[in-house]
């Protein structure tokens, strides 16, 4: 007894066409699926960083210096250009936060600087290209001997541990009653 009902056939043979399109697609996926790579999972301590390390906070960003900023960087030719100056013997002069900071040892055995003298060394400092908002310069003795060390140290490619925490102390002694 032959059915009544037929189902009716697609048109233009659609059976075929979607069971083509769906072993198609299925391979497709089958091959993509396989083909991407494993999600890797870092080794024991790889990639661990300290909260915010390498993050540029832009809201911030005006209040805090940046790390070129709080380095404290040899400006020899600065130096040199104040060694020029009539009534310097030495001098040494490195920038920290925007600042140019010259200690010099005079030719006056009082080491007392005259105010023409402070505006030849401030010009100078100005003329040599230093990008210095401010200069700073200072006679102290002790400053001239414990900058030269360190800019000798850096120039001989070593670090001097330390020295960032100890360099404010050292501002304060070589500029008394100034802020930072």
């Amino acid at each position: 007894m032959a059915s009544r009902f037929r189902h009716p056939r697609p048109p233009f043979g659609c059976g075929r066409l979607s069971a083509v399109s769906c072993c198609f697609l299925l391979g497709a996926l089958a091959v993509t699926a396989c083909s991407s790579p494993a999600p890797r999972r870092p080794a024991e301590g790889e990639g661990v960083q300290a909260y915010g390390a390498g993050m540029k906070f832009s809201r911030m960003q005006a209040d805090l210096p940046t790390e070129r900023e709080e380095q404290i960087v040899p400006a020899d030719e600065a130096a040199a250009a104040v060694e020029a100056v009539p009534g310097v013997n030495e001098a040494c002069v490195v920038l920290h936060r925007r600042q140019a900071i010259a200690a010099v040892a005079l030719d006056e055995p009082a080491g007392e600087m005259s105010g023409q003298v402070r505006e030849r060394i401030e010009q100078a400092v100005r003329l040599s290209g230093t990008p210095a908002e401010r200069i700073r310069i200072t006679a102290h003795p002790g400053f001239l001997k414990r900058l030269q060390a360190y800019t000798e140290t850096v120039r001989g490619g070593r670090s001097v541990p330390g020295f960032n925490r100890e360099f404010p102390e050292l501002l304060r002694e070589a500029f008394p009653g100034e802020g930072d």
